[in-house]
């Protein structure tokens, strides 16, 4: 579980993540549950969708593309 800023369902930046477990709707942040998954699992071990992911990456590339084309006109 980590706290989000997203745009456009592109993860931008996410942070303070805590492990749970969770089935359904429900989840339990109970501290036995979270040691043992946490000597499981590694934060890389996190699965994000594709776009999730690395969809920030594009969003940030086509803004510097439009920013890059509205300013490299010609000076004649």
């Amino acid at each position: 579980m980590c706290s989000v800023f997203g745009l456009v369902w592109a993860y931008m930046h996410w942070w303070d993540c805590t492990p749970v477990a969770y089935a359904d709707d429900t989840y339990t942040d109970d501290p036995v549950i979270v040691a043992l998954i946490e000597a499981t699992y590694t934060q890389s071990d996190v699965q994000m969708s594709f776009w999730g992911q690395y969809g920030r990456f594009l969003l940030l590339g086509l803004i510097g593309l439009f920013v890059w084309s509205k300013f490299s006109g010609d000076d004649d």
